[in-house]
């Protein structure tokens, strides 16, 4: 059966998802163009806009917890967490917005931007596909790549090999850091040391 209903054709509707509960209040949720959430009403498939200051449906998450007295919207990132508490008819008395405890400038951190200097991760960005992408920490990776190559020097001292004869393993260091490094010392050095 189609039914016309009085959602309006210029809304730039993004998706819909269809999720029908007991109590039939509500037929779904209608995702728009501009990061807009709205509930659909059964019966009479009224639209209520529910609060997404600062939602980004590409790179956050959003619950909407429905109870009597307050439903509440929570939606965040990796960053930051937001919750609004609403009244029954969906109009917001308050919100609460938190940063998210994270690992930045922790001394683990610090040490993995000096260790790895770039990282390759299956990522999705604005599509409907998935990519590769690489990542780099900016000047801790330099600082790290330096490191390396001072240990690959000192390394090469031990084996009693000169740095001439070691530019390829120094180029490589320099431009992959430990992963230069590490793929460096499990290749059979030259044998002649002079």
């Amino acid at each position: 059966m189609i039914t016309r209903t009085p959602i309006p054709t210029d809304l730039a509707i993004r998706s819909i998802k269809v999720q029908e509960n007991r109590q039939r209040v509500f037929l779904g949720l209608v995702l728009t163009e501009d990061n807009r959430l709205l509930l659909l009403r059964s019966g009479g498939y009224e639209l209520v806009e529910l609060p997404t200051e600062g939602y980004d449906a590409d790179t956050m998450d959003y619950k909407l917890l429905l109870n009597p007295v307050h439903p509440t919207a929570v939606f965040g990132n990796d960053k930051v967490v937001k919750a609004v508490a609403m009244t029954p008819d969906y109009i917001e008395v308050a919100k609460y917005k938190r940063p998210v405890p994270g690992t930045s400038g922790m001394l683990h951190e610090r040490i993995s931007k000096l260790l790895f200097p770039f990282a390759l991760s299956l990522a999705q960005e604005n599509s409907g596909y998935l990519a590769w992408r690489v990542t780099s920490p900016g000047f801790m990776a330099v600082v790290g790549n330096l490191l390396a190559v001072g240990a690959l020097l000192l390394f090469g001292r031990i084996q009693r090999i000169r740095p001439a004869r070691m530019i390829s393993q120094i180029a490589l260091v320099a431009f992959t850091g430990t992963f230069g490094l590490l793929a460096v010392t499990l290749v059979p050095w030259p044998q002649s040391t002079r």
